[in-house]
Formats: C-alpha cells, sequence, structure tokens
C-alpha cells in the first residue's frame, strides 16, 4: 500500500472504531495517513498502515493536550492539520481551547455556547421545543437539588435515565455504572438515583417515557454543514442491531442506509436556523404508538459506526477537506438513499438477534448482491496481528450478545 503525500493531514483524537472508520474514508479519498492522538494504542487503530499514533495517559489534561497539538505541529510544519475528535470529551477540550488552536489547525467546529446548548441534554430539549422537534416525554432530576430521590413521575414506567452531561458524568466510576439505565419501577428508580448521585455527579440526570420497539425503531442521521452554515450533505441509517453491554449500550452495531424526505427537511432547515457547521449526528427513535420520530441526542461529531455514510455515498472527509482545504462553497447537497449494511458485528449476531423477519430478509439481500462491508476489515490493511484481534472482538460480540441481549 501506497501513501502519496499532500497539503494536509487529518489528526484523529481517540483510537476507537469510529476513527478507523474517518481515517479509512480519508485513506480511500486522498490516500493520506491519518494521526491518531490517545491516551495508549488500542485497537482498530492498532497494527494499521492508515494511521499514525501520539499517546500519553494524561491526554485529557489541558496542559498535555496543548504539548501534543504543539509537537504534531513541529512535525508537520508544512500541512495543514484537519483536528477532530471522537467522543464529547475530546470535543469539548478541542472547543475550550479553539481559539489558540486556530493558529495551527483547521478546527470544523462550532464555539463553546452552541456546544454546551446541544450536548447538555437538558439545554437541547429546549431547544428541540423551541424549533418544533419532537422528543420523549421528559423529567429532569437535578442530584445538587433533590433532597430525596422518591419522585412520582407525570408518566408511566418503564423508563430510561441517563446523565444529561455525558462530559462530567465520565469522570465518575462507581459498581454497576451505565451509559444509560432502563427502569421499570419506582423502587428501582429510587435506587438508581441513589447510586448515582452518591458518586460524586452533581450534575442533571434525564428520566425519559421508555419508546416501545426494538433495536429496529432506532435511526441516526449524520451531517456535514458547510462554514455558511449550509447543509452539505445528510445520510439517514436504519438501525439493524445496538450493542446491550453496560458502557455501550444504545451504540449502534450494525446500520443500513436509509431515507426518509420529511425527516431530512426537518433536519435541515433546524441546523440551518441554528447556524450550525461540522460533523453531527442525531439518534432519533421512531414511535410507532403516535407515528412520529422522537430525537434523543444530538452529538457534535461522527458517530462509533459512522462509516456507512461513506458506504452509502457521503464521504465526510472529503466535505471536511472540500468546505476547509479547497474553500469549495459551489458543492451541491448530497441526501444518501442507499441500502448498504455496515456491520461492526460479524454476520452470526445479526442472524442471531435480529427478531424482525422483514429486517432478516434484506439483510440475506444485503449480503448475496454484496452490499454489505465490515468497516474494520479495509482490503490492503490487513496483516495477521490485525486480524487477531478483529477476531477477538468478534468473540468478545458474542459473548456480550450472549450475556446482555
Amino acid at each position: 500500500m501506497k501513501f502519496k503525500e499532500t497539503d494536509f493531514i487529518p489528526v484523529l483524537l481517540g483510537g476507537d472504531i469510529s476513527n478507523y472508520s474517518v481515517a479509512r474514508s480519508f485513506y480511500e479519498r486522498y490516500q493520506i495517513k491519518s494521526i491518531i492522538v490517545g491516551k495508549r494504542p488500542i485497537y482498530p487503530t492498532i497494527y494499521t498502515k492508515l494511521v499514525r499514533g501520539f499517546y500519553d495517559e494524561n491526554l485529557e489534561e489541558k496542559k498535555v493536550f496543548l504539548r501534543m497539538m504543539k509537537e504534531i505541529d513541529e512535525k508537520y510544519p508544512t500541512k495543514k492539520k484537519i483536528l477532530l475528535g471522537n467522543i464529547d470529551g475530546y470535543v469539548r477540550i478541542i472547543i475550550e481551547n479553539k481559539e489558540s488552536l486556530s493558529k495551527k489547525f483547521i478546527v470544523p467546529f462550532i464555539d463553546k455556547e452552541l456546544f454546551d446548548k446541544l450536548v447538555i441534554k437538558e439545554d437541547f430539549y429546549n431547544i428541540c421545543q423551541e424549533h418544533g422537534l419532537d422528543y420523549p416525554k421528559t423529567y429532569l432530576f437535578k442530584c445538587s437539588e433533590k433532597a430525596t430521590c422518591n419522585i412520582d413521575l407525570p408518566f408511566f414506567y418503564p423508563v430510561f435515565v441517563k446523565p444529561s452531561n455525558t462530559v462530567i458524568y465520565s469522570q465518575y466510576h462507581f459498581e454497576g455504572k451505565q451509559k444509560g439505565y432502563f427502569i421499570n419501577n419506582k423502587k428501582e428508580l429510587e435506587k438508581t438515583l441513589k447510586v448515582i448521585c452518591s458518586s460524586g455527579y452533581n450534575d442533571s440526570l434525564i428520566i425519559q417515557e421508555y419508546i416501545p420497539g426494538e433495536d429496529s425503531n432506532m435511526r441516526v442521521v449524520t451531517c456535514y454543514v458547510n462554514q455558511q452554515h449550509q447543509v452539505k450533505g445528510i445520510s439517514m441509517g436504519h438501525i439493524i442491531l445496538e450493542d446491550h453491554s453496560p458502557m455501550l449500550v444504545g451504540n449502534y452495531t450494525a446500520i443500513m442506509g436509509d431515507y426518509n424526505k420529511q425527516l431530512t427537511e426537518t433536519i435541515i432547515t433546524f441546523l440551518e436556523k441554528i447556524k450550525y457547521k461540522g460533523i453531527c449526528h442525531f439518534d432519533i427513535k421512531y414511535d410507532e404508538r403516535d407515528k412520529k420520530y422522537k430525537f434523543l441526542e444530538m452529538n457534535i461529531r461522527q458517530g462509533r459506526n459512522n462509516y456507512y455514510t461513506t458506504l452509502c455515498g457521503l464521504n465526510l472527509a472529503e466535505y471536511l477537506v472540500d468546505d476547509y482545504i479547497y474553500n469549495n462553497k459551489d458543492k451541491k447537497i448530497n441526501i444518501t438513499n442507499e441500502k448498504y449494511i455496515c456491520s461492526i458485528v460479524p454476520k452470526y449476531i445479526l442472524m442471531k438477534y435480529v427478531s424482525n423477519k422483514n429486517l432478516k430478509k434484506k439483510i440475506k439481500t444485503a449480503i448475496k448482491e454484496k452490499k454489505w462491508i465490515r468497516p474494520l476489515l479495509m482490503k490492503g490493511d490487513y496483516n495477521f496481528s490485525r486480524i487477531i484481534q478483529h477476531l477477538k472482538a468478534d468473540i468478545k460480540s458474542i459473548s456480550n450478545y450472549q450475556k446482555y441481549y
């Protein structure tokens, strides 16, 4: 595999599935290696020819982060460097230092004020209300103010509990911690609230009416908005299967390209009204009771299984480069409608755990028509160590589904 040197280089904070997919998208379009900046080398961004790694266990500390950025700039002084993050914490540290970083890096993100409004969930639902976006019935519980966890909700069980501020929540570790909590009754809710609030987490918790339906009721919409706040790319995905392990619950493991005209138009209008720019994606669930799509959250970055967008015809790397490197203001909007399947997990898991017969039929058809891909297995990026790591990941996935699904 040969790499062609260009006048720019992607700098990606975090080494997980998300950034391998981004690095793959950059390579496939521009034949260029990306830089991974992480705490330590992890799969899938090890044993690969697509990235170079820079690591420090204390990356999340501001002084360490800025030192690493300085080192990268000094190593590649003539390159334009596009800086991206794969989790809320990394995106936040980029945005909080946007002014100083912008002198040496391309920082394709919104400012902190809008970031907080969109990422902190209680503020996001206020914006949804303001702009007419549907979302689940919601109750706000503030750990810092409530004297008791014994509360009466204005809607029925089951409910789902999640932190409003995921960046702060990630700093606390306690027994039984989960990314989100499915709650069946008042007793379970009281116990869960006590455990979370006593951990030291002192921000708000979101308690929402649980929207019934399988994983396949979920949708994701990934967008690219240029510097002029115009939506230039939008790709919708129909979730086939989600992760069910405690700290990854809700992450989609298999996704199929999809399209919905009304939802697409709603999101385009919303993003342009709030003057967004950069990459984002929405987690949305279809509510069969009232036939509405309910917005669960918005992320100021690409999703974990984001390669589905490239597979379906929206390469986010290309849109970033056209916008920030080539200053192409005339690029036409690209709304994808391909039915490819992008799956982190092996076929065995889909065949075993997808219960919807119609969806399972579509999976079989996609496999037969070669509209199926494992994003971490790129042709030309195979080696023995990488294959072993991939097999280990598949075995772990099978074990997790057997244990948690």
